[in-house]
């Protein structure tokens, strides 16, 4: 105990160091019962026999070496260890710690954890590897611009709490260098300013890592993340903002993701083959024969091109940080306009839509070579969009908008987490179905089109169809409620999103809720009430102050009301926490208590 309050009590000094005695926002804290951990664990970049582990170490003192342990395993008790191992962390990563464990099997579960010296472990994450041969099912969540002054991450908590993804791809602007005037919902005082050295992008990611939605859904899923130009200066290779981006996410190290490069592909079995390419760091390096600059350099763009063309997977998969097909400004009358930023003949310019010869040379190529069932998933426009991708939509020889015939592939566009879209860009709300209306008049292959809501895409892959559903959240108030918007389904061989009306929308499923924990203090017993939906089998873990696991147990809440007793009159005095899991490891309650 006594080790444990120095702890704090460094911790508490360092923090308030670190961020200048700066008054946070609503919903930001450390991770305080995990110290030193107080950022939280996270994974990443899955294959068949392994995963990336992550964390981060405060020091005890002015030190330039910590010796970090981990352990994982198929068991969220940890009564089996499947593998083990110790690394070293210093100040030359800012003590994080970036582990590439092997040897594991495909499509599996795991459960993950670090510990120090001290035995002071870290939070138990939760990962999956990625399935390999005759896959019949991926879940996949897409996402991007998750500003945390623009609001609050309830879509990173609604993603923690889903049990059934087989990873989380996060499109670019994870962190943002500053904030819009008119987006400061979440600011601290005093305000932050634009990162400028390595020191500042480093604690720019600790200062999103206090945000514990955001730590919930790192910890729970596996993810695959890409830059963009909030996440660096815009042409930052090797920059600052590069470095403190791979030292703070679990991404692979391998021949192709140096420093300034961080494209890569996995491969999900005969299901799916996904490449990752990064559109902001090479643009305008190299050119087309005919002077035409390219969206990616030429060595990417063959990458790209050869795996499209070699590949054997029923689905291929593109994820980029902008929108590759079309969004035209064609038609739409300028009064319209004049509301919303544009580029001219299209609204940015800065997209696939300023590259027609790179979108042209993937086009020609798919078609050239029959290449069927191509999906991009796309970020950072801050909107919702599905279409389908063609050279010219305007052309009716080229493409029917009513049969989707000559579309060579679909792209999946979810809004952003948080960061503002065209309300919050100054549009009245009675002139958004106008706006809306005319976009989708001056872009036929656009299937569906949103711009005002907050949220993310979740992909489901079979070997028949891939459908895609938009999820969206409030972000001006913490909220437990996500709405299903939308739902859209690509077949097997057809090349475009179905015309058929989707009506199997399921409603929402209706989180858990749990009271406070009675009484308190508590002598004998400790009591609780679940409110569920359905029977649902859940995990009561009994953990001391300084973080220590002292009882776990089954607990099965019912449809409707259920109390819950737990006997805890073995337990010495003191202050305790009751945290409730999920079978599959999610955390969904932690309740302080004192036992007399």
């Amino acid at each position: 105990m006594k080790r444990f309050l120095s702890l704090c009590i460094f911790t508490f000094m360092s923090i308030a160091l670190c961020w200048g005695q700066a008054i946070l926002p609503a919903n930001m804290y450390e991770d305080s019962l995990h110290a030193p951990f107080i950022y939280g664990v996270a994974s990443g970049d899955p294959v068949p026999d392994g995963i990336v582990l992550w964390t981060y170490v405060l020091p005890e003192a002015i030190t330039d070496n910590v010796v970090v342990s981990w352990e994982i395993t198929t068991d969220s008790t940890f009564a089996s260890i499947i593998q083990s191992g110790n690394t070293q962390t210093d100040s030359t990563t800012d003590f994080t710690v970036n582990v590439e464990i092997s040897g594991l099997s495909s499509g599996m579960i795991y459960y993950y954890r670090f510990y120090d010296a001290f035995s002071q472990y870290s939070a138990i994450g939760r990962t999956k590897t990625a399935q390999s041969g005759n896959v019949q099912e991926l879940k996949i969540a897409v996402m991007s611009c998750s500003s945390i002054y623009s609001g609050f991450f309830n879509a990173y908590k609604r993603l923690s709490e889903r049990e059934s993804l087989d990873a989380i791809i996060h499109l670019g602007d994870y962190v943002y260098d500053y904030a819009d005037p008119d987006e400061e919902i979440r600011m601290p005082i005093p305000a932050h300013t634009e990162p400028a050295t390595l020191s500042e992008w480093r604690e720019r990611h600790k200062y999103y890592l206090l945000d514990p939605d955001l730590r919930l859904a790192r910890q729970n899923h596996p993810w695959i993340p890409l830059w963009d130009n909030h996440d660096m200066p815009v042409k930052g290779v090797l920059s600052d903002g590069n470095q403190a981006f791979r030292e703070y996410l679990p991404i692979r190290r391998t021949s192709q993701t140096l420093a300034d490069t961080i494209y890569r592909d996995f491969h999900f079995g005969n299901l799916l083959d996904l490449w990752i390419n990064d559109v902001t760091g090479f643009r305008t390096v190299d050119t087309f024969p005919n002077g035409a600059t390219a969206i990616m350099n030429h060595a990417q763009s063959q990458w790209l091109l050869n795996g499209l063309s070699n590949s054997q997977a029923r689905w291929k998969m593109m994820g980029s940080q902008k929108m590759m097909g079309g969004w035209y400004t064609t038609g739409i009358p300028q009064q319209i306009l004049d509301l919303v930023p544009d580029d001219g003949p299209v609204f940015d310019d800065s997209s696939w839509d300023g590259y027609p010869e790179s979108r042209n040379e993937i086009i020609d190529l798919l078609r050239n070579q029959q290449i069927d069932n191509f999906i991009a998933v796309s970020g950072d426009s801050h909107v919702s969009v599905a279409m389908d991708l063609v050279k010219n939509p305007h052309d009716t020889l080229e493409y029917n908008p009513q049969t989707g015939e000559g579309s060579v592939g679909v792209e999946f566009l979810p809004t952003s987490i948080s960061r503002g879209n065209v309300d919050e860009t100054g549009v009245a709300a009675f002139l958004i179905p106008t706006f809306t209306n005319f976009s989708n008049s001056a872009n036929p292959q656009h299937v569906y089109s949103e711009f005002t809501a907050h949220g993310y895409g979740l992909l489901t892959l079979r070997p028949d169809s891939v459908t895609a559903e938009y999820y969206y959240s409030p972000i001006l108030a913490l909220s437990n409620t996500e709405t299903l918007a939308k739902k859209l389904v690509v077949r097997n061989g057809d090349n475009h999103w179905s015309k058929l009306i989707t009506t199997d929308i399921p409603e929402p499923e209706k989180l858990l809720e749990f009271s406070e924990v009675f009484p308190n203090p508590s002598g004998e017993n400790l009591n609780l009430f679940i409110v569920s939906p359905r029977l649902f089998t859940l995990y009561a873990e009994i953990v001391s102050e300084d973080g220590k696991l002292i009882q776990r147990m089954p607990i099965q809440a019912k449809e409707g009301k259920t109390q819950i007793s737990l006997e805890v009159k073995k337990l010495s005095s003191g202050k305790y926490y009751l945290k409730i899991s999920s079978s599959m490891g999610s955390i969904l309650a932690l309740k302080p208590f004192v036992k007399l």
